[in-house]
Parts: structure tokens; C-alpha cells; sequence
């Protein structure tokens, strides 16, 4: 929770990235779905110690982002009366933001900075400790925030500056590009470049991005420390999207365990054929290019749309070239692609 990058993406969509710079002990689980009674659906990773999250999504189309510290580096005075991670799901329980800057009491809350992103417009609010600030950047260019508790006034500047940069050498945006940007992004100082380690007391140990899109959001989280990557696409209003996972779920089951039901041969080149073609056709009328989004969920680390299909990828990359490993491998990989989805 500590640098948060801002892209917008065109009619109301964005990418939205955060690297959380924490003690490498402190226990956090990966992103999962939250339900509350009154029907709103949360996807956030959690904090083990204090509850609550640094950066959370919402069924309704909102995305909230946490950082610790408001403007300057602040003197602890504990005991707080409640994390600022619950502070930020607090948030969703208000029907505008503008109630929850109004109506909230922060007293006795650590100091902080949470964005929060709804109906095109973005919302920065910072609580100092004493009194909050509000104001409303502007959603139509990119933006670069920094933690007040970790970064000096001239390392937040940099961080502005190698933002920069980054953005003049791109035209248009996508999510794994910028997540280069937070990996990569620097000047060769383990203590204040984008990922730092600061002798294992505090160091960057996840990187979340979140993609905002007509239809819904793609969860990006990489936990460093475990070197893991999770992909989670989160459509919960969707019906067409959840029919097509189901029909998907459905005819993987007929071609594992009743094969020569669906195709006359029982090799990659007919099976990747016959899926490329099924997906292909369930892209006309949901509104997903669910083969590209397979290609991308596999391929992981791309720099912007993959060059290789998923057929070719399994066949050339994961299964070298032997058949029966490419036809087993597309069934369980694809079974884990449809797992990924909250519908």
C-alpha cells in the first residue's frame, strides 16, 4: 500500500496498481470474494494481522486503494481505534463517498491516503490525524501516489518522474506493462525503488492490479515473497458469462471422460481445433474473446496482448510438441481458467 499507479483506459475504465511495501512476516491471504447480506460482493486480499484490505473491488463497479500516511511522515500514537484496512471496506458501506468523507468518524485512526474509484470519477481522500482532505484528481490522465510513512518528499518526486518517463513510451495501455513499471521502475536503490527491501524489515511483498472494464474487473496479484501469480476475472452481474462457464465446464467433462462424443480423434491438433472454435463462437455473443483472455491467462507476464494463441502455446511451450501431454494439459489448464472467474 505503499506506490499506486492510475491509467484510465478509456469510457470510464482504468488500471489500477498498487505495490504493498510490509513487513515480510505480517500474514496475508490472496484475493477472495466477501459477501454481505444486503447483496454487495467485495474481491480483496486480506490482511491476516489487522483484518481489511489495501485495495478492493466491489459488484457495483467501485475500486478503493489504501495508503499509510497522508502528507508527511507522522509519530505513532497508539492504540488506534481501527485499522485503516477496515477503514477502506467501511468505505462500500456508504451509497456515495461524499457521505463517507462527511459522515465517518476518523478519529482515532492512524493517518492515510484511500482513493476510491466509482462512476468515472476518482476520489482522493487524506485523513492527517487531525482533519481530512479531499479533493478529486482528474480521471482522464495518469496519476502516481506514494506512501508519506516510507518516502521522502524527494523520492516521491522521483517516483513522479520515473512515472513519466514510463508513460512516454507507451501510446495506449496494458496491465502487464505497468506491472513491469512496478517491478522494474527505479534507479538500482534497493531502499526507495519501486520494489524495495529495506534488509527484510520492510520490503515490497505484493503487487495487485486491478483492471476495470465494461464488463467487470481482472484481479492481477503477484505475492513476491512466495513468487506466485493469481489471475481472477470478477464479473458477479453477468448471467450470459456465467452461462458460457458453465457450458465450457460441461463439454471439458464430455471430451476428458467421453471423448469420441464430441471428436473423432483423440489428439491435441482435433481437440485444440474444436475448443479454439467453441470458444470462438461463445465470443459472439458474450462480449468476452474468451480464447485471448485464455492465450493472456496463460502466457502471464506479456508486456501487452499475447502474440501466441493457446494453441499454439501449449503445444510449442508447455507440452514441447508431444501430443498426449498438449491434449491433457489444455483440459486441466482450461478447467483452471474457468475456476478463476467470480461470477
Amino acid at each position: 500500500m505503499c506506490t499506486v499507479t492510475y491509467l484510465p483506459t478509456g469510457e470510464n475504465n482504468y488500471i489500477l496498481t498498487s505495490n504493498r511495501d510490509e513487513s515480510p512476516g505480517r500474514p496475508t491471504s490472496q484475493p477472495i470474494v466477501h459477501e454481505r447480506n444486503d447483496g454487495l460482493k467485495l474481491l480483496y486480499p486480506t490482511d491476516g494481522m489487522a483484518g481489511g484490505s489495501w485495495i478492493a473491488v466491489s459488484n457495483t463497479g467501485a475500486t478503493a486503494c489504501l495508503l499509510n500516511g497522508a502528507f508527511e511522515r507522522h509519530v505513532r500514537n497508539p492504540p488506534y481505534r481501527r485499522s485503516r484496512g477496515l477503514v477502506l471496506v467501511d468505505a462500500f458501506d456508504f451509497e456515495r463517498f461524499e457521505d463517507f468523507v462527511e459522515q465517518y468518524s476518523f478519529n482515532q485512526i492512524e493517518p492515510f491516503t484511500l482513493l476510491f474509484l466509482t462512476n468515472g470519477v476518482v476520489h482522493e481522500l487524506r485523513w492527517d490525524g487531525e482533519q481530512t482532505h479531499y479533493r478529486l484528481p482528474d480521471p482522464a490522465v495518469p496519476h502516481i501516489w506514494a506512501s508519506a510513512t516510507l518516502y521522502t518528499p524527494e523520492y516521491i518526486a522521483k517516483r513522479a518522474t520515473w512515472f513519466e518517463e514510463w508513460l512516454s513510451a507507451y501510446k495506449s495501455y496494458w496491465p502487464n506493462a505497468i506491472i513491469d513499471f512496478h517491478h522494474t521502475g527505479g534507479e538500482g536503490s534497493k531502499y526507495n525503488d519501486i520494489v524495495m527491501n529495506r534488509e527484510g524489515i520492510v520490503q515490497t511483498v505484493s503487487v495487485t492490479c486491478a483492471v476495470r472494464t465494461s464488463t467487470g474487473f481482472e484481479i492481477i496479484y503477484e505475492d513476491l515473497l512466495k513468487r506466485k501469480t493469481t489471475k481472477k476475472y470478477f464479473y458477479p452481474n453477468s448471467p450470459v458469462i456465467k452461462d458460457h462457464l458453465r457450458l465450457i465446464s460441461n463439454e471439458l467433462y464430455l471430451l476428458e471422460h467421453k471423448t469420441f462424443m464430441v471428436i473423432t480423434k483423440k489428439n491435441f491438433p482435433y481437440l485444440s481445433q474444436y475448443l479454439a472454435g467453441y470458444l470462438a463462437a461463445l465470443s459472439q455473443v458474450g462480449g468476452l474473446n474468451y480464447n485471448i483472455l485464455f492465450s493472456e491467462w496463460l502466457s502471464n507476464r506479456k508486456k501487452g496482448p499475447t502474440n501466441l494463441i493457446w494453441t499454439a502455446y501449449i503445444e510449442k511451450i508447455m507440452a514441447k510438441d508431444n501430443d498426449e501431454k498438449a491434449f491433457a494439459l489444455t483440459i486441466d489448464k482450461l478447467k483452471q481458467f474457468v475456476e478463476s472467474f467470480i461470477v
